[in-house]
């Protein structure tokens, strides 16, 4: 098994989405020594919009992976190295031997109730439950109930590790991509289950809990907060922090 990743983002001379995927794509392919990936996930910054219908098919064509997933992203890491809110498109491959890759999506409309039987679970994502997989998820959070997806897959799968990310860079529905193989899709969930000769493990890259009362947002402009129940909200900030206690007035300052 072999794992690697790159992170490629524009120069004076590359700057288009296509020459960052046939650079990443050349790159993934030496760092393979020529083998062919089992699994390749991409991540492409919202800003090469006008390119997206080009991701998947230069990356099947380049590196012919067996199965390829990926979304956009606001933020993305490759290669040692993070971006935020830039231009860039990560790249992460992997061959995986005596592994089963199983790629799906699913729409909203297409997720099974609550209260359907775990195989209706098991055939929207092509696996049964006595494989034991581990699912990685790249869920549209405009166009798909993560709570419900998530929800249905413990209940069918409750062994099973679910890892993943919501794609991100849109703010509103149909401006994310999600890439499966060869396709572009707008809407829904895609994701692979990984079952066999493989262990997956989870981190939790960031972590928080509340702190203070709940507030209502009296005042915003788009993602900017400008009031909490009346008050402006820096001044709401203030008087929950003065009301910790020491150790969490110590977090909070970093």
């Amino acid at each position: 098994m072999r794992w690697t990743s790159t992170l490629k983002a524009p120069t004076g001379r590359s700057s288009s989405a296509e020459a960052l995927l046939v650079s990443g794509a050349q790159e993934i392919a030496g760092q393979l020594g020529g083998q062919q990936p089992d699994l390749l996930i991409g991540f492409v910054a919202p800003h090469f919009f006008d390119e997206f219908e080009l991701v998947p098919a230069v990356l099947m064509r380049e590196l012919r992976p067996r199965c390829f997933v990926g979304c956009t992203a606001g933020g993305l890491i490759g290669g040692w190295q993070e971006v935020e809110q830039e231009p860039a498109i990560a790249l992460t491959a992997a061959t995986l031997p005596e592994v089963e890759v199983r790629a799906f999506h699913i729409g909203d409309a297409e997720l099974p109730d609550l209260d359907d039987p775990p195989e209706r679970w098991e055939e929207r994502v092509g696996v049964t439950a006595t494989k034991k997989p581990s699912f990685i998820l790249l869920p549209d959070p405009f166009t798909i109930r993560v709570d419900v997806l998530v929800q249905g897959l413990d209940f069918a799968f409750p062994g099973s590790i679910k890892v993943g990310g919501l794609a991100s860079g849109a703010s509103q529905p149909g401006i994310n991509a999600l890439f499966l193989n060869g396709e572009i899709l707008r809407a829904g969930v895609v994701g692979v289950a990984l079952s066999g000769n493989i262990v997956v493990d989870t981190v939790v890259a960031q972590g928080c809990r509340p702190i203070g009362r709940p507030m209502r947002v009296t005042r915003c402009e788009k993602h900017v907060i400008y009031e909490l129940d009346d008050v402006p909200a820096v001044s709401a900030l203030h008087r929950v922090l003065v009301d910790l206690g020491a150790r969490d007035q110590d977090l909070a300052r970093h």
